[in-house]
């Protein structure tokens, strides 16, 4: 018993075991502090994954699918480290619909072992990471302004389909709030279920009818153009463009509504009007503002100066505003596809168009604004209905300018072209330029609204690309979490 109550007091040997302890606290609050600051860097780089994986389902657009979610998964793996992958035991996408846009949802499931914090029972932290990109598409209506030129034969136009057609998927799933016209163009453009009053309008001859009476033209650039055309006029077994490199053969046209052709280094083009500008019925204006139909082929040239440049409508009391309508120069040539919604008949037209023809990049700028005003000749933009309503014109060529109405000169078309640029980009929110392989590269890129709105693609397989980061621009995609 005595020994017993001298153990009691005695203290020496509990020095050791308090110690040990008063130490468990202190080690697990040390150590919980390193556990803690690795996960958490852990989990910030696995939340950018998950913000990486709901961008690339955004940037599928659409609803779910499961090569999205695949894709999802990819960007999520390609910005996590090895030995983090395996902590994730879950990963999910899902696809939600709020009015207009669409909600992309990404999560991963995260267990995170600890270390120190082991020594009071908690072996690992689990939490869900997620993060949700909308696509918050403004109402849009956009031109899409394309080359089909000569040069655009094979690759060039193969890819151009295939990069719209992407562009399309992307923006079908908000196609209540979207609006697409198509303006092919080459020297020329072609309406079709248009109706025109007045068929009888006396107005301007075609400068380049071979019957026209030069003298009796009122405006003197088409008079110089006309005689230069029927003092040159020679047979052509070609009529395409071929200005794919800075440097051409020369060739002369030859035969009825055959036009002359100029060689080429860096300021022309070997060119042959190749009856683009030939009209062997009537080659009077047409004022297209009334319901009275017409027959007709359906192709016009350049308005006259400075109107050619110009999205004002045209004014049955002003002849210079109205259209010079011409025999087409290819039956090729497909026509302006207003804008619609229909993504069915804009793929069905994006398929239809057949490269030729030489180029006149005013032209298809000008028409490209036509489609998005009112109220003449086309009436199907909404911007004074919708409010917060956007315009884009995108511009595709992959050649130098080679022919207009008034001549074959291609500095004085790209200083036309200078001009439509400039009226474009007061006109719409935006306007973007792809350069395909050639081309004027400095007219073509202070055309564009911004240097950012600017693409030079040097290889056709690359417009898909091109594409898509517009398509993303005019999305507006953003991470709300």
């Amino acid at each position: 018993m005595r020994t017993f109550r001298r153990f009691l007091r005695d203290r020496r040997a509990n020095i050791g075991l308090l110690l040990g302890f008063s130490l468990i606290p202190i080690v697990a609050s040390i150590g919980g502090a390193v556990d803690l600051a690795r996960i958490v860097r852990a989990k910030d780089t696995m939340q950018t994954a998950v913000d990486a994986a709901a961008l690339s389902a955004a940037n599928k657009g659409g609803y779910y699918t499961d090569a999205m979610k695949a894709t999802a998964d990819g960007f999520f793996n390609s910005n996590v480290d090895g030995k983090l992958l395996q902590y994730v035991s879950a990963r999910e996408l899902t696809v939600a619909t709020e009015g207009n846009a669409f909600l992309y949802t990404y999560k991963a499931n995260v267990s995170i072992p600890t270390t120190f914090l082991q020594i009071v029972g908690i072996d690992d932290l689990s939490s869900t990471l997620s993060s949700t990109t909308t696509t918050a598409v403004n109402p849009v209506e956009i031109a899409l302004v394309l080359d089909t030129t000569g040069s655009m034969r094979g690759v060039n136009i193969e890819k151009l389909k295939e990069a719209v057609g992407l562009f399309l998927d992307k923006l079908e799933p908000n196609k209540d709030s979207v609006k697409i016209s198509i303006v092919p163009f080459d020297t020329q453009v072609r309406l079709e279920n248009v109706t025109y009053s007045n068929p009888t309008l006396s107005g301007p001859e075609n400068p380049y009818d071979e019957d026209t009476d030069c003298s009796q033209l009122g405006d003197a650039a088409d008079r110089q153009a006309c005689t230069d055309y029927q003092a040159t006029l020679e047979e052509s077994a070609d009529d395409d463009d071929d200005c794919s490199s800075s440097s051409h053969r020369q060739r002369r046209g030859r035969g009825r509504g055959r036009g002359r052709g100029h060689g080429h280094s860096s300021s022309s083009c070997s060119t042959d009007s190749g009856g683009s500008k030939s009209n062997d019925d009537v080659s009077e204006n047409n004022d297209l503002l009334g319901t009275t139909e017409e027959e007709w082929s359906g192709c016009v040239i350049d308005r006259t100066q400075p109107y050619d440049v110009s999205s004002v409508s045209p004014d049955s009391s002003n002849l210079e505003t109205t259209y010079p309508k011409a025999d087409c120069a290819r039956d090729t040539l497909k026509p302006i596809l207003p804008l619609t919604n229909n993504f069915t008949k804009l793929r069905e037209h994006l398929t239809a168009l057949e490269p030729a023809g030489n180029t006149n990049i005013t032209i298809g700028l000008q028409w490209g604004m036509e489609t998005l005003t009112l109220p003449h000749p086309f009436n199907e933009t909404e911007k004074t209905s919708k409010i917060g309503m956007q315009q884009f014109i995108i511009l595709v060529t992959d050649g130098y300018n080679t022919q207009n109405r008034w001549t074959t000169r291609t500095s004085d078309i790209d200083d036309r072209t200078r001009l439509a640029c400039t009226e474009a980009k007061s006109f719409v929110d935006a306007v973007y330029v792809i350069r395909l392989v050639n081309g004027n590269a400095s007219l073509l890129q202070s055309c564009a609204s911004s240097a950012s709105k600017y693409y030079d693609v040097a290889d056709a397989a690359n417009l898909v690309l091109a594409f898509r980061a517009i398509g993303a621009e005019i999305s507006k995609l953003r991470i709300t979490r």
